[in-house]
């Protein structure tokens, strides 16, 4: 999340008790610090290399087979993923793997999704939406067309008319405001496409 401080960087590693941190090179400074103040005991960056942290994806490339996959129970925890903290103080989202796996397995089929379908994600990795739609989205085998950061009514504008995509999944009420502000959305062509809005109460603007 580029817009978090260094404090809670280091209150999330801690509440986590994370012990690897994958991290993009635009975060590199922070994840040096982190190192340097012994906050977490291993880094990586993601896709490039470094004198201070190795590759991940080289890392993983060359793993053995053996590490690859590791035992685990439904019951489990997966995953705390973050929110944004749209609607109040950032949330840590804690999903065992079962709960997790019938999550994506009752969104695909929820929503109908097919492996021929193409979805719009517009939230961030860094979402715990953001990431639960990506995923959803390679359960059902389809495709998913990632905006990333930051929100931008015109980009999703151009990313709609580039790709047509048969889902927008999933919308935040405040970006559909935006974007119906924008004066390009009258002659956008929405036919078929299906559109999820999650994170608070849809309001009567937005209906």
């Amino acid at each position: 999340n580029r817009t978090q401080t260094y404090p809670k960087f280091v209150q999330d590693i801690r509440i986590t008790r994370a012990k690897l941190l994958i991290v993009e090179p635009k975060f590199l400074d922070v994840a040096m610090r982190l190192s340097s103040e012994r906050e977490i005991p291993n880094a990586v960056l993601l896709g490039e290399q470094s004198d201070a942290f190795p590759d991940f994806k080289t890392l993983v490339r060359d793993a053995g087979d053996q590490i690859r996959m590791t035992p685990r129970a439904n019951a489990d925890l997966a995953i705390i993923n973050f929110t944004t903290g749209t609607t109040g103080p950032s949330k840590g989202a804690m999903l065992p793997h079962g709960a997790l796996v019938t999550s994506y397995l009752s969104g695909m089929h929820w929503a109908g999704m097919k492996s021929f379908e193409r979805g719009l994600c517009p939230l961030y990795l860094f979402h715990a939406r953001g990431l639960s739609i990506v995923l959803t989205g390679l359960v059902a085998h389809s495709t998913v067309i990632m905006m990333g950061e930051p929100w931008n009514s015109d980009r999703f504008i151009d990313l709609m008319e580039r790709y047509r995509p048969d889902w927008v999944f999933i919308m935040v009420p405040v970006m559909t405001r935006d974007l119906g502000r924008n004066p390009r959305f009258a002659g956008l062509d929405c036919t078929g496409v299906r559109l999820h809005l999650a994170g608070e109460p849809v309001h009567p603007e937005v209906q």
